[in-house]
């Protein structure tokens, strides 16, 4: 029996909360606490959506107040994240990449990570490659978590997912 392949994803944001992960995956997964270091936490407005993704959205919200937070390389700065990783199923990597857009919106970005204990990690982290406005302290979720986790549980139906 071939052992399923588990992928790494460093996440501070709406991928952070355990009711968003259930309604998205259909369980938690196993995570650690870990800090990215030579990334920020930015916030980018409705206007700084690609346009095929910013017509969605604007179906749903009011494109004139949305914002998103994104992490942003800037190895300039002592600039870090806090956030965890999340060890997850190789067939849920497909989830995640609907959830963030990927790639219409978000990129990917291969980084190292340190665990609690200093140890260093290879994990993935969706990324944007534009600089916005520096966010030293955030909220996680951008919003009410409510919509949030019907958005998950909406996408999970979509793909024809057991609730």
């Amino acid at each position: 029996m071939k052992k399923k392949s588990i992928r790494q994803y460093f996440v501070f944001g709406t991928l952070y909360n355990d009711k968003i992960l259930k309604a998205l995956l259909g369980y938690v997964p196993k995570s650690y606490e870990a800090t990215l270091q030579g990334y920020g936490v930015f916030r980018g407005k409705g206007r700084d959506i690609p346009k095929n993704v910013r017509d969605d959205i604007a179906t749903k919200h009011d494109i004139s107040k949305f914002s998103f937070l994104y992490a942003h390389k800037d190895i300039k700065t002592d600039m870090k994240i806090f956030g965890k990783v999340l060890e997850i199923k190789e067939e849920d990597e497909k989830l995640f990449d609907l959830w963030e857009r990927f790639p219409a919106w978000y990129g990917k970005d291969t980084v190292y990570v340190m665990d609690k204990e200093r140890i260093a990690h290879e994990v993935c982290v969706y990324a944007i490659n534009k600089p916005g406005e520096h966010m030293p302290v955030f909220e996680r979720v951008q919003g009410d978590l409510k919509i949030y986790v019907q958005a998950a549980k909406n996408l999970r139906t979509q793909q024809n997912l057991p609730k």
